[in-house]
């Protein structure tokens, strides 16, 4: 009782486990009555230790057998020239043999994807094929059109087949269909291919004609003037052409600034040109065609009329019908309205053939397919294009033009194709990030809006839109005061 708690603690743990050995060296008591308790293992410390064991823990270099549980001691390694582990062969991946040479595909034998594809692409032309013959019949044409029908058709596509057809109907085929009506308009939104394909109809049937834009022009009798010298050009290049003797009258020029106001002037200017063309036709060997003596005058930008003259449309209009050799002549006026919207009667209205504007995805194909037909050919400067692969082509349609130029400028064939052959011309955009393409692109459309970089009125070149930087160099000229009322506005 003296002693502190913490010896008589270990003084009762020194008699217990006394007593304990006595009870397994005497064994169990029995007594009366009581069933005998099963003898308890002997522990490890208080069995007999063998001769062997002893003479392998004397044994010098014997390892000491570790308690369970202990985990397996590292061996030291020696400091080599080598300072890492040994590589041990991955068995997930297995090892190629380097003197095993790769088996190289047979150059006669194309992809299987390459395959499919061409096999996709011959049954997509084989079924256009079919719709286009479909077409054909529907409107009646003859097989001696369908030569010159069919390859126009395939260059624009399903998507312009009507408007084909409806040029076809208006203006014949040049050699044995008249035109159906001396005057007709094509309208449409710009962009949507009016010019490219009138002017390929043109070339495409054989089909005497000349051109006018109306941009061009600020009075009807220039624009008449230009139209006689036009005409009479012409004329000269057919009769060299065809071998025959010019007149005198058709070798001198109309003098430049020259205006033709009146009709009766216009009709003296205009007759030894038409008659010529006449007799041509007429001459034996020529064939007999009743459409050699036709021309066919287009006027582009037709919505500009209005602005030269309130009368210039109307007058337009009547030129085939007050003329002595009008028969002679059909006019098409290209606009982005209906000449009903420009001030013409409905009952004076000619027949008119209408361009919607196309969808994203025939957008798309359109570019993707004239922008890979000149990414090889060089720029009008004489700078070579960069020659991209189809995927970066197809990439810059889809994610650069369609998702960052179209919603500024729409689907307008010609401002896309303008920026599309601009990324081509520049290194650094082709098979670049979608941050550099998107920053080109859109620099691109903001020029071709006609809106000025206002990032040069910043002191610190830093990347900011247009708004931010504005606004920021306003605010840094202006006053407190000026800054205070803004504020209060």
């Amino acid at each position: 009782r003296s002693l502190p708690p913490t010896a008589q603690l270990r003084s009762l743990a020194a008699r217990r486990s006394a007593l304990r050995r006595v009870a397994r060296a005497v064994g169990p008591v029995a007594r009366p009555g009581v069933a005998a308790a099963a003898p308890l293992p002997p522990s490890r410390s208080m069995l007999p230790i063998k001769k062997e064991e002893i003479a392998d823990l004397a044994a010098p270099g014997t390892p000491q057998r570790a308690s369970p549980g202990t985990p397996p001691r590292r061996t030291l390694r020696n400091l080599d020239k080598n300072f890492s582990d040994p590589k041990e062969p991955d068995s997930k991946r297995p090892r190629r043999d380097s003197s095993a040479r790769p088996e190289l595909s047979d150059p006669k034998q194309p992809d299987l994807k390459r395959q499919q594809q061409r096999a996709a692409a011959a049954e997509a032309d084989a079924a256009k094929e079919v719709e286009f013959c479909a077409e054909l019949d529907r409107y009646g044409v003859s097989k001696a059109s369908r030569g010159s029908l069919l390859p126009l058709l395939r260059q624009w596509g399903p998507a312009r087949t009507a408007q084909i057809l409806g040029l076809w109907t208006f203006l014949g085929d040049g050699v044995s269909r008249t035109p159906a009506s001396s005057c007709t308009q094509v309208w449409g939104p710009a962009g949507s291919g009016k010019t490219a394909i009138v002017s390929s109809f043109l070339k495409g049937m054989g089909i005497r004609h000349l051109w006018l834009d109306c941009a061009c022009f600020v009075s009807l009798g220039e624009l008449q003037a230009r139209l006689a010298e036009e005409l009479r050009r012409l004329v000269v290049a057919a009769s060299t052409a065809a071998k025959v003797a010019t007149p005198k009258e058709l070798q001198q020029r109309v003098p430049p600034g020259r205006q033709l106001r009146a009709l009766d002037r216009l009709e003296a200017v205009m007759r030894p040109s038409l008659g010529h063309l006449a007799s041509m036709a007429l001459a034996p060997g020529s064939g007999g065609s009743p459409t050699a003596s036709r021309v066919t005058v287009v006027l582009d930008h037709a919505q500009e009329l209005p602005r030269i003259s309130a009368g210039a449309l109307e007058a337009l209009l009547s030129l085939p019908e007050v003329l002595q050799c009008g028969s002679q002549l059909s006019l098409v006026f290209v606009s982005r309205l209906p000449l009903s919207n420009l001030g013409v009667l409905h009952a004076r209205e000619p027949p008119s053939v209408a361009f919607a504007p196309y969808s994203a995805a025939e957008t798309e194909a359109l570019l993707f397919a004239v922008l890979s037909r000149s990414a090889e050919a060089e720029a009008p400067g004489g700078e070579a294009m960069v020659v991209p692969s189809e995927g970066e082509v197809r990439t810059l349609c889809s994610s650069g033009l369609m998702k960052f130029a179209a919603p500024f400028l729409g689907h307008n064939l010609h401002d896309l194709l303008r920026i599309g052959e601009e990324v081509l011309r520049k290194p650094t955009s082709i098979g670049a990030s979608m941050a550099t393409l998107q920053k080109d692109v859109e620099q691109l459309v903001q020029q071709r809006q006609g809106l000025p970089d206002l990032s040069g009125l910043l002191e610190k070149p830093e990347q900011l839109d247009n708004a931010t930087a504005a606004s920021t160099a306003a605010m840094r000229n202006m006053t407190k005061a000026e800054k205070r009322g803004v504020l209060s506005a």
